[in-house]
């Protein structure tokens, strides 16, 4: 070969790595660019709702997800790449504890934290309330049931409130006579479960009131986490799931399940932990969009509550003024009258008081004044003695003058005298 053949080959050789290298570098650079698209799209969208959805392309956004991903999104990798992942961990985190605490009390307390943050209705709230605060087995059965037969979800239409057939189960335990349990469905309406006297007659064997609101609280829950494809009762659910109008499971579409776990997910973490770490990664779970749209439906709900309190609140004042307005008035009357014996009191207290303060300063008014009237006696001493001294002067220049008229009279006499002659 030519030297010209040489140097012609090795600019090709050169110019084919040069081209490979460029390929390379401008493959990396693609590679960052999709993986920094594909980030921003999890931040606005938040983390896959379980490992089969896809994204536009038809591909699992789960599978895209390393540990990379997750570590820039978290800070760390240890950490579910799907919100089923978080909800499940939620889930795993309340069982072991309450299956770790002994106490009913405490038990109870802690499932209440979850249990109150889905309150949506006044008469909701009443009944979860009074089942806590339950004295005796058949208040709390009572209460409980009642708690129970509500409806919880406001994104689906549901004829009445349901109860999963595993959490009946669990109560009867190996007790035969529910009539609840004869139903083929995964779920129990609340009709039958108040028409189901066993049920009932099981509750009022529970260790303690406690242990009854544990149970109410947690079958309340059951509904939300199956929504979210979690079970808490039974088996993990194969599909995120809501009870029909007959009690057979009605699997949610993709996009619904997305919106009730972002919804789920939002209520749980805000019962729970308020650090901002903590909400930090709840949004980055769920997407700003999704923990928006959540938050609004939970400010709905809140301002719905609050406006239905104020409105019963009202109600009540208004029926309390009007059976005990004699009472009010007379109550008002010694609320005067209780205010003018409190000043009268403030103001003999003050008085007693400045007493010892007074006392001494009349003390001290007391010795000046007596200091002044010595002194002043001193001085009206000294006084009178001189007016005595003078008083005897002017005694003696009256004599004195008297002596001198009587002379004068004998010299005018004599001088008369003289005339005479």
């Amino acid at each position: 070969m030519s030297l010209l053949g040489k140097i012609l080959a090795i600019l090709n050789l050169l110019t084919l790595i040069g081209a490979g290298m460029l390929s390379t570098m401008v493959y990396a650079q693609r590679q960052s660019w999709t993986h920094t698209l594909f980030l921003a799209n999890l931040y606005l969208d938040g983390l896959p709702v379980d490992e089969n959805e896809v994204d536009r392309s038809g591909a699992p956004v789960a599978e895209r997800i390393g540990s990379a991903t997750l570590t820039a999104m978290f800070g760390s990798a240890d950490v579910p790449k799907t919100q089923e992942g978080s909800v499940r961990e939620v889930a795993q985190d309340l069982i072991k504890r309450i299956k770790g605490e002994v106490d009913p009390d405490k038990q109870a307390n802690m499932v209440r934290v979850y249990a109150q943050a889905i309150v949506s209705q006044p008469g909701e709230w009443e009944d979860l309330i009074s089942m806590m605060e339950a004295k005796d087995n058949r208040g709390a059965a009572l209460m409980a049931l009642g708690y129970v037969c509500r409806p919880i979800f406001r994104e689906h239409s549901m004829p009445t409130a349901f109860i999963k057939k595993d959490r009946i189960k669990e109560l009867m335990g190996d007790e035969a006579g529910s009539t609840s349990l004869a139903s083929p469905n995964e779920y129990i309406s609340g009709d039958t479960l108040l028409a189901d006297n066993a049920v009932f007659e099981k509750l009022l064997k529970s260790d303690s009131p406690k242990r009854i609101a544990t149970w109410a609280m947690l079958a309340k829950l059951d509904l939300l986490f199956d929504s979210a494809g979690i079970s808490l009762m039974g088996a993990d659910n194969k599909q995120a799931q809501i009870p029909g109008s007959d009690g057979a499971a009605i699997p949610l579409d993709p996009r619904t399940r997305k919106l009730v776990t972002a919804r789920l997910l939002t209520i749980l973490g805000l019962a729970g932990d308020q650090a901002s770490d903590k909400i930090n990664r709840l949004v980055s779970v769920v997407g700003p969009r999704a923990f928006l749209v959540a938050m609004e439906a939970e400010a709905a709900d809140m301002r719905a509550l609050n406006t239905e309190i104020e409105y019963r609140l009202k109600q009540s004042m208004e029926r309390f003024v009007q059976r005990h307005s004699a009472t009010i008035e007379e109550i008002r009357g010694l609320d005067r009258e209780h205010t003018r014996l409190q000043t009268d009191l403030s103001d003999i207290k003050t008085l007693l008081d400045r007493q010892p303060a007074l006392i001494e300063e009349r003390k001290k008014n007391l010795a000046k004044l007596e200091a002044d009237l010595k002194r002043l006696r001193g001085d009206s001493d000294g006084l009178f003695q001189s007016l005595q001294a003078g008083a005897k002067n002017l005694y003696q220049r009256r004599r004195d003058l008297q002596g001198i008229v009587e002379h004068v009279s004998q010299l005018e006499k004599r001088a008369r005298d003289l005339e005479l002659r």
